[in-house]
């Protein structure tokens, strides 16, 4: 579920809110999962991680000249923070680094 006003109070539980914050793709996490809970499984062949698309690709900005607002501290944390839920890049690294067992 995703609740766009307030995370859910689960009574005797807690409140709980959306992972996709700290963690954007899950299926790391579930690699580790399996390994764990079933060593003598072999890597998988095939990995789903059901998303919710994608967004376009920015052009980088080739000027030689900087502008305030542009190049600003609170706009780069901005861009930083967006670049955080690229599933493309967390993809990729998933790919790059996670080998199971």
């Amino acid at each position: 579920y995703y609740y766009s006003v307030k995370p859910p109070h689960i009574h005797g539980l807690g409140i709980f809110q959306d992972g996709g914050l700290m963690y954007n793709n899950p299926a790391s996490i579930a690699l580790q999962e399996v390994a764990a809970l079933f060593p003598a499984t072999p890597e998988p062949s095939l990995v789903v991680s059901h998303g919710t698309g994608s967004a376009k690709a920015e052009r980088p900005d080739t000027s030689s000249s900087r502008h305030l607002l542009r190049d600003s501290f609170l706009l780069r944390v901005f861009r930083a923070f967006r670049q955080s839920g690229n599933s493309k890049r967390a993809w990729q690294q998933l790919l790059s680094h996670h080998k199971v067992r």
